[in-house]
């Protein structure tokens, strides 16, 4: 059985967001200089949008995240590369600051 990480399945999102916004403007760029109306695409792309908002509402999981620290250091741990020592203390930095709260990470020297 081949084991594979939670994060080399799944990713945090970045790649995909990179490859489709150089498709949308590789794409965009080629119908603009064939004479497709621009605001037109801007309608489509708006259209889109709201599609892909309605359905990540649809999925979206909502919980406690002062009672289910659980949950949120099972989602620090796939965003740290299962590094379970950052994954408690991010998961315990949230707990502490909220939900609407910033944690930057920054590498050390040490």
């Amino acid at each position: 059985m081949i084991s594979h990480s939670s994060n080399e399945i799944s990713g945090d999102g970045t790649t995909s967001s990179v490859c489709l916004t150089s498709a949308i403007i590789k794409y965009g760029d080629y119908y603009l200089k064939n004479g497709v109306n621009p605001i037109l695409m801007q309608r489509g792309l708006m259209k889109a949008k709201k599609v892909v908002q309605e359905f990540l509402m649809d999925i979206k999981t909502s919980f406690d995240y002062k009672n289910e620290i659980n949950i949120m250091k099972s989602i620090a741990m796939i965003a740290s590369n299962k590094d379970e020592l950052l994954s408690d203390i991010v998961s315990k930095a949230i707990n502490l600051i909220g939900p609407y709260g910033q944690i930057m990470i920054e590498p050390s020297n040490l």
